[in-house]
């Protein structure tokens, strides 16, 4: 009888103490939960803030424009070659005896000079996304620049001139193109006729691949990844001539 109340009294005792460690035990593992949370909050913040900080010294770098003058999209073009900021210009055009309106630029940092274009032409706005500098016609991007890649993949390409030159004759463009009643311009752009230019290319593929994307963002990404030159889109309409150019130059 003594005996089985001992054990008895043994066995609760035990019980009470697993169960004494087990609360013990989930203080801690809630610690060590909450820890890792507010680690990961200040990750994320801290990428938050190194973002904007890495896209405001982009705009900061100092422009040496001159007494520049010209047509905005030309102008644009100029001042992030000169910033030697990644970015692309987009642009409409008319007839050639039909020009815009000339700017001219004027401005210490790339964002000034950008300001400074837009206000003598707001045809044309521009914006930051993600370090790559774009301009567009203020109605919005012409349409072929919404081309919709289901994948792309630069394959053994190792510049950016190429990988632009080889966009614009890809088969997705050339498809849009034809849909939007657009022929191909003869003109292929300075990038590729004029001659090595900036620092030589890496013999290393560029190693872009992307899934359910725009042909902007593409360009974006090929902007990027060089870190430096832009792509230019130019769209013509002048009677029944209706084309476009596509290029990167650096």
């Amino acid at each position: 009888m003594g005996t089985s109340t001992g054990l008895r009294t043994m066995t609760l005792l035990s019980r009470s103490h697993s169960r004494t460690e087990s609360e013990r035990a989930v203080p801690s593992s809630t610690a060590a939960a909450a820890m890792l949370g507010l680690i990961s909050v200040a990750l994320i913040a801290a990428v938050g803030y190194a973002r904007p900080a890495q896209q405001e010294e982009v705009l900061a770098r100092p422009v040496q424009i001159g007494n520049a003058s010209g047509p905005a999209p030309l102008e644009f073009q100029g001042a992030l070659m000169l910033s030697g900021a990644p970015g692309g210009v987009a642009s409409l055009q008319g007839c050639p005896d039909q020009p815009g309106p000339t700017v001219h630029p004027h401005g210490k940092t790339l964002r000034e000079v950008l300001d400074n274009i837009t206000s003598g032409n707001p045809f044309y706005v521009w914006g930051l996304h993600d370090g790559v500098i774009n301009v567009k016609p203020s109605k919005g991007v012409p349409a072929l620049l919404k081309a919709y890649f289901e994948v792309y993949d630069s394959g053994e390409t190792t510049n950016a001139i190429s990988a632009v030159a080889y966009l614009s004759s890809s088969a997705v463009v050339t498809s849009t193109a034809a849909a939007l009643g657009l022929a191909r311009s003869g003109d292929i752009g300075p990038g590729l006729h004029a001659g090595p230019q900036g620092p030589a290319s890496s013999p290393r593929p560029l190693g872009i691949q992307l899934h359910d994307v725009s042909l902007v963002d593409v360009l974006n990404t090929v902007a990027r990844t060089n870190k430096h030159g832009i792509w230019i889109y130019n769209e013509t309409h002048c009677g029944s001539v209706h084309q476009f150019g596509l290029f990167f130059e650096e």
